[in-house]
Protein backbone atom coordinates (compact mmCIF):
# COMPACT_ATOMS: atom_id res chain seq x y z
CA UNK A 1 0.00 0.00 0.00
CA UNK A 2 1.53 3.25 -1.40
CA UNK A 3 1.67 5.94 1.55
CA UNK A 4 -1.32 8.67 1.63
CA UNK A 5 -0.92 12.25 0.28
CA UNK A 6 -2.04 14.58 2.76
CA UNK A 7 -5.09 15.18 0.90
CA UNK A 8 -6.84 11.55 2.46
CA UNK A 9 -6.00 12.64 5.55
CA UNK A 10 -8.28 15.58 5.25
CA UNK A 11 -10.53 13.93 3.55
CA UNK A 12 -10.99 11.67 6.93
CA UNK A 13 -11.86 14.64 8.82
CA UNK A 14 -15.38 15.52 7.05
CA UNK A 15 -18.29 14.21 7.98
CA UNK A 16 -18.60 11.53 5.39
CA UNK A 17 -16.42 9.09 7.41
CA UNK A 18 -18.34 8.72 10.19
CA UNK A 19 -20.42 5.08 10.95
CA UNK A 20 -23.77 4.88 8.78
CA UNK A 21 -26.50 6.13 11.26
CA UNK A 22 -29.89 4.15 11.53
CA UNK A 23 -32.32 5.00 9.30
CA UNK A 24 -35.24 7.16 10.87
CA UNK A 25 -38.55 5.68 11.76
CA UNK A 26 -41.14 6.72 9.89
CA UNK A 27 -43.52 8.81 10.89
CA UNK A 28 -47.70 8.21 11.58
CA UNK A 29 -49.87 9.61 9.25
CA UNK A 30 -51.72 12.83 10.83
CA UNK A 31 -55.43 11.01 9.20
CA UNK A 32 -56.35 8.04 8.78
CA UNK A 33 -56.04 6.32 5.12
CA UNK A 34 -58.21 4.35 3.15
CA UNK A 35 -57.64 0.81 3.21
CA UNK A 36 -54.96 -0.46 1.01
CA UNK A 37 -54.83 -4.07 -0.17
CA UNK A 38 -51.27 -5.20 2.19
CA UNK A 39 -47.71 -5.59 -0.12
CA UNK A 40 -45.80 -8.32 0.19
CA UNK A 41 -42.76 -7.35 1.65
CA UNK A 42 -39.77 -8.22 -0.75
CA UNK A 43 -36.70 -9.82 2.06
CA UNK A 44 -34.00 -7.90 2.04
CA UNK A 45 -30.35 -9.78 2.33
CA UNK A 46 -28.77 -9.39 5.80
CA UNK A 47 -25.17 -10.86 5.86
CA UNK A 48 -23.91 -11.95 9.06
CA UNK A 49 -21.15 -9.92 10.03
CA UNK A 50 -18.58 -12.93 9.85
CA UNK A 51 -19.61 -13.55 5.97
CA UNK A 52 -19.96 -9.59 5.69
CA UNK A 53 -15.83 -9.67 6.87
CA UNK A 54 -14.73 -12.39 4.33
CA UNK A 55 -15.99 -10.33 1.78
CA UNK A 56 -15.02 -6.62 2.52
CA UNK A 57 -11.03 -8.81 3.56
CA UNK A 58 -11.17 -9.54 0.29
CA UNK A 59 -12.21 -6.09 -1.38
CA UNK A 60 -9.60 -4.54 1.09
CA UNK A 61 -6.79 -7.01 0.89
CA UNK A 62 -4.87 -4.57 -1.42
CA UNK A 63 -5.13 -1.89 1.37
CA UNK A 64 -6.37 0.36 -1.26
CA UNK A 65 -7.60 3.50 -0.13
CA UNK A 66 -11.08 3.83 -1.89
CA UNK A 67 -11.71 0.30 -1.06
CA UNK A 68 -11.48 0.93 2.43
CA UNK A 69 -13.44 4.54 2.37
CA UNK A 70 -16.54 2.29 0.86
CA UNK A 71 -15.94 -0.51 3.59
CA UNK A 72 -16.53 1.90 6.03
CA UNK A 73 -19.69 3.54 4.84
CA UNK A 74 -21.64 0.30 5.21
CA UNK A 75 -22.25 0.26 8.16
CA UNK A 76 -21.23 0.59 11.26
CA UNK A 77 -19.33 -2.84 11.98
CA UNK A 78 -17.21 -2.21 9.09
CA UNK A 79 -16.75 1.06 10.29
CA UNK A 80 -15.22 -0.03 13.40
CA UNK A 81 -13.29 -2.82 11.31
CA UNK A 82 -11.43 -0.97 8.56
CA UNK A 83 -11.28 2.81 10.10
CA UNK A 84 -8.14 1.76 11.86
CA UNK A 85 -6.49 0.82 8.76
CA UNK A 86 -7.03 4.22 6.77
CA UNK A 87 -4.57 6.17 8.12
CA UNK A 88 -1.87 3.42 8.79
CA UNK A 89 0.82 4.98 6.16
CA UNK A 90 0.94 9.06 6.20
CA UNK A 91 3.75 10.90 4.32
CA UNK A 92 4.44 13.95 5.24
CA UNK A 93 6.53 16.90 3.06
CA UNK A 94 7.36 20.39 2.48
CA UNK A 95 3.81 20.88 0.66
CA UNK A 96 1.53 19.73 2.49
CA UNK A 97 2.99 19.82 6.19
CA UNK A 98 1.37 23.27 6.46
CA UNK A 99 -1.78 22.13 5.94
CA UNK A 100 -1.49 19.21 8.61
CA UNK A 101 -0.01 22.28 11.12
CA UNK A 102 -2.80 24.41 10.38
CA UNK A 103 -5.39 21.46 11.00
CA UNK A 104 -3.51 20.84 14.26
CA UNK A 105 -3.99 24.30 15.08
CA UNK A 106 -7.76 24.11 14.65
CA UNK A 107 -8.68 21.61 16.58
CA UNK A 108 -6.30 20.75 19.53
CA UNK A 109 -6.12 25.16 20.50
CA UNK A 110 -6.63 25.12 24.27
CA UNK A 111 -7.71 28.88 24.35
CA UNK A 112 -11.10 28.83 26.32
CA UNK A 113 -12.48 31.41 23.88
CA UNK A 114 -11.37 29.49 20.49
CA UNK A 115 -11.80 25.61 21.80
CA UNK A 116 -12.87 23.16 18.47
CA UNK A 117 -15.99 21.50 18.89
CA UNK A 118 -15.30 17.87 20.83
CA UNK A 119 -16.07 15.71 18.02
CA UNK A 120 -13.85 18.04 15.95
CA UNK A 121 -10.85 16.94 18.00
CA UNK A 122 -11.51 13.60 18.69
CA UNK A 123 -11.92 12.74 15.16
CA UNK A 124 -8.35 14.83 14.40
CA UNK A 125 -6.70 12.93 17.24
CA UNK A 126 -8.23 9.20 16.08
CA UNK A 127 -6.68 9.81 12.87
CA UNK A 128 -3.29 10.68 13.77
CA UNK A 129 -3.28 7.61 16.77
CA UNK A 130 -3.70 5.36 13.61
CA UNK A 131 -1.12 6.37 11.68
CA UNK A 132 1.67 3.05 11.79
CA UNK A 133 4.11 4.30 9.10
CA UNK A 134 5.09 8.13 9.13
CA UNK A 135 7.72 9.26 6.62
CA UNK A 136 9.34 12.92 6.96
CA UNK A 137 10.67 13.86 3.71
CA UNK A 138 13.15 17.54 4.54
CA UNK A 139 14.19 20.21 6.58
CA UNK A 140 10.98 21.94 6.64
CA UNK A 141 8.31 19.18 7.18
CA UNK A 142 10.63 18.06 10.25
CA UNK A 143 10.20 21.40 11.79
CA UNK A 144 6.88 21.87 11.73
CA UNK A 145 5.89 18.77 12.94
CA UNK A 146 8.28 19.37 15.57
CA UNK A 147 6.57 22.71 16.12
CA UNK A 148 3.07 20.94 16.64
CA UNK A 149 4.35 18.42 18.99
CA UNK A 150 6.13 20.70 21.51
CA UNK A 151 3.39 23.84 21.57
CA UNK A 152 1.61 23.72 25.01
CA UNK A 153 -1.09 25.40 23.52
CA UNK A 154 -2.18 22.56 21.34
CA UNK A 155 -3.46 19.96 23.98
CA UNK A 156 -2.80 16.36 23.43
CA UNK A 157 0.00 17.38 20.24
CA UNK A 158 2.52 15.13 22.36
CA UNK A 159 1.03 11.68 21.74
CA UNK A 160 -0.62 12.75 18.20
CA UNK A 161 2.09 10.07 16.76
CA UNK A 162 2.25 7.44 19.71
CA UNK A 163 1.14 4.70 17.49
CA UNK A 164 3.88 4.95 14.99
CA UNK A 165 5.98 2.07 14.58
CA UNK A 166 7.89 2.31 11.50
CA UNK A 167 9.78 5.69 10.96
CA UNK A 168 10.97 6.38 7.22
CA UNK A 169 13.26 9.18 6.66
CA UNK A 170 13.81 10.72 3.34
CA UNK A 171 16.74 12.07 1.20
CA UNK A 172 16.58 15.64 1.96
CA UNK A 173 16.02 14.93 5.90
CA UNK A 174 19.06 13.28 5.87
CA UNK A 175 21.19 16.08 4.14
CA UNK A 176 19.60 18.30 6.69
CA UNK A 177 21.46 16.00 9.17
CA UNK A 178 24.71 16.81 7.57
CA UNK A 179 24.91 20.28 8.31
CA UNK A 180 26.53 21.48 10.93
CA UNK A 181 24.07 24.45 12.18
CA UNK A 182 23.88 23.75 16.19
CA UNK A 183 25.15 26.08 18.72
CA UNK A 184 24.71 24.93 22.52
CA UNK A 185 23.03 27.30 23.82
CA UNK A 186 20.66 28.28 20.77
CA UNK A 187 17.34 26.90 21.06
CA UNK A 188 16.11 27.22 17.13
CA UNK A 189 15.15 24.21 15.46
CA UNK A 190 18.14 23.68 14.18
CA UNK A 191 19.29 19.69 13.31
CA UNK A 192 20.53 18.64 16.36
CA UNK A 193 17.70 19.98 18.37
CA UNK A 194 15.15 18.49 16.04
CA UNK A 195 16.57 14.93 16.49
CA UNK A 196 16.26 15.43 20.06
CA UNK A 197 12.62 16.38 19.92
CA UNK A 198 11.71 13.65 17.56
CA UNK A 199 13.72 11.11 19.76
CA UNK A 200 10.97 12.63 22.30
CA UNK A 201 8.05 12.30 21.29
CA UNK A 202 7.86 9.33 18.35
CA UNK A 203 8.85 5.64 19.94
CA UNK A 204 9.02 3.64 16.55
CA UNK A 205 10.52 0.17 16.59
CA UNK A 206 12.00 0.19 13.16
CA UNK A 207 14.01 3.05 11.46
CA UNK A 208 14.31 3.37 7.52
CA UNK A 209 16.57 5.88 6.36
CA UNK A 210 17.07 6.66 2.49
CA UNK A 211 20.29 7.84 2.08
CA UNK A 212 22.80 7.83 5.10
CA UNK A 213 25.45 9.84 3.79
CA UNK A 214 25.75 11.44 0.28
CA UNK A 215 29.68 10.20 0.01
CA UNK A 216 31.18 7.21 1.21
CA UNK A 217 33.72 9.06 4.16
CA UNK A 218 31.51 8.50 6.93
CA UNK A 219 32.68 7.54 10.55
CA UNK A 220 31.44 8.09 14.32
CA UNK A 221 31.84 12.07 13.81
CA UNK A 222 29.86 12.48 10.67
CA UNK A 223 26.70 15.00 11.58
CA UNK A 224 24.23 11.96 10.17
CA UNK A 225 25.88 9.33 12.12
CA UNK A 226 25.71 10.91 16.08
CA UNK A 227 22.31 12.52 15.15
CA UNK A 228 21.28 9.17 14.64
CA UNK A 229 22.06 8.10 17.54
CA UNK A 230 20.91 10.98 19.29
CA UNK A 231 17.44 10.50 17.44
CA UNK A 232 16.95 6.91 18.11
CA UNK A 233 18.98 6.97 22.09
CA UNK A 234 16.00 6.39 23.89
CA UNK A 235 14.17 3.79 21.72
CA UNK A 236 14.08 0.33 21.77
CA UNK A 237 14.53 -0.74 17.72
CA UNK A 238 13.98 -4.08 16.55
CA UNK A 239 15.55 -3.09 13.31
CA UNK A 240 17.24 -0.18 10.71
CA UNK A 241 17.23 0.04 7.28
CA UNK A 242 19.58 1.75 5.30
CA UNK A 243 19.26 1.94 1.89
CA UNK A 244 21.45 3.21 -1.19
CA UNK A 245 23.72 3.14 0.82
CA UNK A 246 26.80 5.04 -0.64
CA UNK A 247 30.53 3.49 -0.90
CA UNK A 248 31.86 0.70 0.85
CA UNK A 249 31.78 1.56 4.72
CA UNK A 250 28.30 0.42 6.46
CA UNK A 251 28.02 1.87 9.84
CA UNK A 252 26.73 -0.59 12.89
CA UNK A 253 24.48 1.64 15.16
CA UNK A 254 24.12 0.94 18.73
CA UNK A 255 21.28 -1.12 20.49
CA UNK A 256 19.66 -2.73 16.98
CA UNK A 257 19.30 -5.90 16.71
CA UNK A 258 19.09 -5.96 13.21
CA UNK A 259 20.48 -4.05 10.21
CA UNK A 260 19.77 -4.28 7.13
CA UNK A 261 21.86 -2.64 3.89
CA UNK A 262 21.13 -1.84 0.52
CA UNK A 263 24.63 -0.47 -0.64
CA UNK A 264 24.59 1.73 -4.17
CA UNK A 265 28.56 1.39 -4.82
CA UNK A 266 30.54 2.67 -7.29
CA UNK A 267 31.78 -0.35 -9.77
CA UNK A 268 34.51 -2.34 -8.98
CA UNK A 269 33.50 -2.16 -5.00
CA UNK A 270 33.17 -6.01 -4.10
CA UNK A 271 33.53 -5.50 -0.02
CA UNK A 272 32.02 -3.98 2.94
CA UNK A 273 33.37 -2.94 6.03
CA UNK A 274 31.68 -2.70 8.93
CA UNK A 275 32.19 0.28 11.22
CA UNK A 276 30.93 1.56 14.54
CA UNK A 277 28.94 4.46 15.15
CA UNK A 278 30.23 5.93 18.53
CA UNK A 279 33.80 6.39 19.09
CA UNK A 280 34.01 4.86 22.44
CA UNK A 281 31.69 1.77 21.74
CA UNK A 282 30.64 0.06 24.98
CA UNK A 283 26.95 -1.40 23.52
CA UNK A 284 26.64 -5.13 23.92
CA UNK A 285 23.53 -5.77 22.05
CA UNK A 286 24.04 -8.33 19.34
CA UNK A 287 23.89 -7.00 16.42
CA UNK A 288 22.99 -9.13 13.01
CA UNK A 289 23.95 -7.66 9.62
CA UNK A 290 21.96 -8.44 5.90
CA UNK A 291 23.82 -6.44 2.99
CA UNK A 292 21.92 -6.91 -0.33
CA UNK A 293 23.89 -6.25 -3.07
CA UNK A 294 23.98 -7.47 -6.78
CA UNK A 295 27.47 -8.45 -6.44
CA UNK A 296 29.34 -11.77 -6.39
CA UNK A 297 31.73 -12.42 -4.37
CA UNK A 298 30.87 -9.50 -1.61
CA UNK A 299 33.11 -9.79 1.16
CA UNK A 300 32.37 -8.46 4.72
CA UNK A 301 35.31 -6.95 7.40
CA UNK A 302 34.41 -6.85 10.74
CA UNK A 303 37.04 -4.93 13.03
CA UNK A 304 37.87 -5.85 15.96
CA UNK A 305 36.22 -3.30 18.04
CA UNK A 306 32.54 -5.24 16.72
CA UNK A 307 33.31 -8.51 17.04
CA UNK A 308 32.22 -8.58 20.82
CA UNK A 309 28.98 -7.61 19.10
CA UNK A 310 28.61 -9.34 15.78
CA UNK A 311 30.15 -12.67 14.90
CA UNK A 312 30.99 -14.01 11.73
CA UNK A 313 27.68 -16.06 11.49
CA UNK A 314 26.02 -12.84 11.97
CA UNK A 315 26.61 -11.24 8.88
CA UNK A 316 24.46 -12.73 5.93
CA UNK A 317 24.93 -11.48 2.46
CA UNK A 318 22.41 -11.89 -0.35
CA UNK A 319 23.31 -11.42 -3.61
CA UNK A 320 19.90 -10.34 -5.09
CA UNK A 321 18.69 -6.87 -3.83
CA UNK A 322 15.23 -7.70 -4.80
CA UNK A 323 15.34 -10.57 -1.96
CA UNK A 324 15.34 -7.49 0.39
CA UNK A 325 12.86 -7.38 2.49
CA UNK A 326 12.43 -3.70 4.66
CA UNK A 327 9.71 -3.31 7.08
CA UNK A 328 9.01 -0.20 5.96
CA UNK A 329 8.62 -0.70 2.04
CA UNK A 330 7.49 -3.89 1.80
CA UNK A 331 4.10 -4.22 3.50
CA UNK A 332 0.93 -6.37 3.13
Amino acid sequence: MALLSFQHFLDGLDDSLTPPAAPAPALAPTSPSPPREPKKKIPIPKFADDLLSAIFDLFTATGNFAHLKIAVQVNTFLYNRYQPRLYRYIKFDKYNIDDFQLHATLNLASSDSQSPPRRNRDRFLNLCHSIIHLEITDEETSQKIVQVLISRELRGSQTLFKSVEYLILRNEFMRFLQKVDYHALDRTLHSKRVVQLLGRYLKPRHLCIENLRAYDKKNSKSPEVWKVEILKGGWKLDSMTLHHDVGSTRMIFTDVPLQQFFPNPPLGVSSSVLAPSTEDDTCYTKTKVEIYQDYSNHSVIVPADLQNRIKVGDVKIYEESSLGRCTCCVRS
